[in-house]
């Protein structure tokens, strides 16, 4: 990846709506070429996709919660299968220290949440943290 490579992505950070033509001006190259330099990038496993971002109270996702799962040796792969048809959690990782898994998710009311992590104790003990205010919430990282 090189310095244009980065200076694309970049722009695409800040703004993934950007046209092809836009984002060739900002940089000085053909509609073309970046359409080239994407491709490319996404081939390589640089880019993922460009997705659109939603506010979640507005679209009937009000509560954001982080649950912790202390996994039950040998669950693993039952749970992430389980993990991965579950529509309302956004992130899930694997961490160190007392619990095994974190997962960020998101829920239009507290009963909803309430049933999953009933549904998530078949898996290992839980801990439940609802969030209150969101001070930042970065989906943008400077290219090194």
């Amino acid at each position: 990846m090189d310095q244009t490579d980065k200076k694309l992505l970049e722009l695409l950070q800040q703004n993934g709506r950007l046209s092809l033509k836009q984002l060739g001006d900002c940089i000085g190259i053909s509609s073309p070429a970046v359409s080239t330099r994407l491709n490319k990038l996404e081939a390589a496993g640089y880019l993922e996709g460009i997705h659109a971002r939603f506010h979640r109270d507005r679209i009937g996702y009000p509560i954001t919660a982080f649950v912790q799962l202390a996994l039950v040796s040998g669950k693993e792969d039952e749970f992430r299968y389980y993990i991965a048809g579950q529509s309302n959690v956004l992130d899930c990782f694997f961490v160190t220290g007392e619990y095994t898994v974190i997962l960020k998710t998101a829920f239009p009311y507290t009963m909803a949440l309430d049933s999953f992590v009933s549904q998530l104790r078949q898996f290992g003990k839980t801990t439940t943290n609802i969030v209150i205010s969101t001070v930042v919430e970065r989906l943008e990282l400077p290219l090194v």
